[in-house]
């Protein structure tokens, strides 16, 4: 979905005769968003830990190095 396009379509149209239409549009949209956005959110958690984890590994590494 085009959002830069649905975005002006809500400006231009929002007292059209089609806002109905417009209006599940939207919705749709946003909830698609939404949706992407949890996604990202998972993705960016899933990511952090790995980063820990990784970190955590370094410091074991080094701490192995030095005994």
């Amino acid at each position: 979905m085009d959002y830069d396009k649905l975005i002006e379509r809500l400006h231009k149209e929002a007292y059209g005769s089609d806002i109905e239409e417009l209006l599940l549009e939207s919705a749709t949209a946003l909830f698609t968003l939404r949706a992407e956005n949890e996604k990202l959110r998972t993705e960016l958690e899933q990511a952090k830990q790995e980063r820990d984890a990784a970190i955590d590994c370094i410091y074991k590494i080094m701490e192995e190095e030095n005994k």
